[in-house]
């Protein structure tokens, strides 16, 4: 593929992320689409939220063209993978996240939301749930890829919790995702996908770093974290499972780690809370931008790591154990001077 291509997809991607944020904030604030401190939270001022629907707008309008291809720059790779379906999913999402954020919903129809429209997804396209179809009946399967990608979806909005932590993780995962597409040239536009979510989730921290101007809410984390699932299943169901963990690695640890503990400790994992490891940093007197260029640097690591593992499995594997650990322990631990 000429690289002139997903170039010009990752700029344009991440300016029109960066103009839409900007036309929809002052709709959020005059209708006071605020997210107001609370016991999650570690802002200090009423923020408006939900910029993510310019963002998941954004998204999945370019997948659309990437998939439809009007300019025939992509003849080469395969489009048959239901991506209609997915893209439809995403903007189901966004409209139950959407109720969720204006008028609160009931804990118990958010997740059965997401079961089902991540269920549609695997039932269209049953190859994704191929990852444990060698260790399971099919419908097993279908079932432990749904509840990982479930999880997925919200452990990423879990993770949501600090000024441009999610941007900077979707842009993470795009690029990872993408290096690793090109590196083992998978025969359909993944990484075109990944690069588009990757700019703009980047594009969303020229209005999200340190101080946010703006928050992402429930109606762009879901779905996001819903397309970035697609994305990494996508990558594992290619064979390339190890892989599609790394990349991810530092938010699976610190979400899985935290909910674990709090429910041995009898807490009720689907309360707010800020016991999350960036959140135990930020409490410490670690600032927001602190915690993020850690975390960034440390996912760029796991990008690297996931590259070398392509070859070195065990090794990939051992590398992103101490990394993911380091980093842990850095954000429990580390207190400002």
């Amino acid at each position: 593929m000429n690289i002139f291509v997903p170039v010009a997809i990752f700029v344009f991607s991440a300016l029109v992320a960066i103009i839409a944020t900007g036309a929809l904030i002052p709709i959020l604030r005059s209708r006071t689409f605020l997210d107001h401190p609370n016991t999650r939270s570690s802002h200090q001022e009423p923020t408006p939220k939900g910029a993510g629907l310019a963002l998941v707008f954004t998204v999945v309008i370019i997948w659309f063209l990437i998939a439809n291809d009007p300019l025939g720059l992509l003849r080469n790779l395969t489009n048959d993978f239901g991506i209609t379906w997915v893209i439809g999913g995403a903007c189901l999402l966004a409209l139950v996240s959407l109720i969720d954020d204006l008028r609160g919903l009931n804990p118990l129809i958010r997740l059965v939301s997401h079961f089902l429209v991540v269920l549609g997804v695997l039932l269209y396209s049953p190859d994704l749930s191929s990852i444990f179809e060698q260790v399971a009946p099919k419908w097993i399967a279908m079932i432990l890829v749904a509840f990982l990608w479930v999880w997925f979806i919200n452990l990423f909005n879990f993770m949501d919790g600090i000024d441009g932590l999610a941007g900077i993780q979707t842009g993470a995962i795009g690029i990872g995702v993408f290096l690793i597409s090109l590196l083992v040239e998978i025969d359909e536009p993944i990484g075109l996908f990944s690069v588009s979510i990757a700019a703009v989730g980047l594009g969303f921290l020229f209005w999200n770093w340190a101080p946010a101007k703006v928050f992402l809410g429930d109606a762009g984390s879901i779905p996001l974290g819903f397309l970035l699932g697609w994305l990494l299943v996508s990558l594992a169901s290619k064979g390339f499972w190890v892989q599609a963990l790394i990349i991810p690695a530092y938010y699976l640890a610190d979400s899985t780690l935290t909910l674990a503990l709090r429910g041995i400790r009898g807490k009720k994992l689907w309360e707010p809370h800020r016991s999350h490891f960036y959140q135990q940093a930020i409490k410490r007197g670690l600032g927001h931008a602190r915690v993020c260029g850690v975390v960034a640097a440390t996912n760029a690591i796991l990008i690297l790591i996931s590259i070398l593992s392509l070859w070195f499995e065990i090794t990939g594997i051992i590398g992103t154990i101490v990394a993911v650990f380091l980093l842990l322990f850095y954000l429990k631990g580390q207190k400002s001077t």
